[in-house]
């Protein structure tokens, strides 16, 4: 393997845990918010938080798939896909958003502390 395929390797490396942890960071704040929305009865908050929701998505689905595509860690779906249906299904299940999931695994993965 030449050097720079190596270092080209690395970079998507350290992507990966700069990605997961942009989104624990997006989730401590839209968490909340979400939850937030049962105590109003506003449509604009309701489409705002709608909204939200389908960016954070658009973050969270391009990640899990490079993540797997990377690392073949299919077990980090056992700590992705369970925190996301309580978020979406459970009353106030939202608020789990704020606990760091996906820059944890992805550490875990690295060995990184």
């Amino acid at each position: 393997m030449n050097k720079t395929k190596v270092t080209e390797l690395k970079q998507i490396d350290e992507f990966l845990i700069k990605y997961a942890k942009l989104i624990d960071d997006v989730d401590m704040y839209t968490g909340p918010f979400f939850e937030a929305r049962h105590f109003t009865n506003s449509e604009a908050f309701h489409a705002l938080a709608n909204t939200a929701r389908t960016i954070e998505y658009s973050l969270k689905i391009p990640f899990i798939a490079l993540y797997l595509g990377r690392t073949k860690d299919y077990m980090a779906l056992a700590e992705f896909i369970p925190k996301e249906i309580f978020a979406l299904n459970v009353p106030y299940g939202g608020l789990i958003q704020i606990f760091r999931r996906y820059e944890k695994v992805t550490k875990q993965y690295y060995n990184i502390k």
